[in-house]
């Protein structure tokens, strides 16, 4: 969902997604409807240094879902780092799995590895019954779509 979501390049942005510094995190502001709130970091099209210091990040808010609270981004990201051990590492965003999840931890303190992260879209569209074969460009470029039929501008689309 992050791919889709917050529309990331490649399986290198989800690999260098980390919870500290954050670059996903809850916002909860009084008055407000809380939401999630994605910075991009250094990616394939800014990749830093003097040529793109004048470059803008990406920022992508997701709001929370009153409609439909089981599929709601903002609660499943919650859930998500809630199962996390105490002691899980911050550099790290996808944490393994535990082979016997407890009731207050699912995952383990190791980052997922490189190849069993870029076989998840493929894992996860064919769980789904997707036929064709999606990549993380494939999220990105779905993103795009959903948002030019939404009637969003479309120079704000390609930022």
């Amino acid at each position: 969902m992050n791919g889709l979501y917050f529309a990331l390049h490649s399986g290198s942005e989800h690999r260098a997604l980390r919870l500290a510094p954050p670059q996903i995190e809850v916002v909860e502001r009084e008055g407000e409807r809380p939401y999630l709130l994605y910075t991009e970091d250094i990616s394939k099209n800014r990749p830093g240094g003097l040529k793109g210091r004048r470059v803008k990040p990406k920022v992508v808010r997701q709001h929370i879902s009153i409609d439909n609270p089981q599929r709601c981004f903002v609660i499943l990201f919650k859930l998500y780092t809630s199962l996390f051990p105490s002691d899980a590492p911050k550099d790290a965003f996808y944490l393994t799995p535990l082979s016997k999840p407890t009731p207050t931890y699912w995952y383990s303190k190791q980052p997922l590895g490189h190849n069993k992260l870029a076989q998840t879209v493929g894992r996860l569209c064919k769980a789904a019954g997707i036929q064709r074969y999606k990549t993380n460009h494939s999220l990105r470029v779905t993103n795009a779509t959903r948002l030019y039929a939404s009637g969003v501008d479309e120079q704000l689309v390609m930022e």
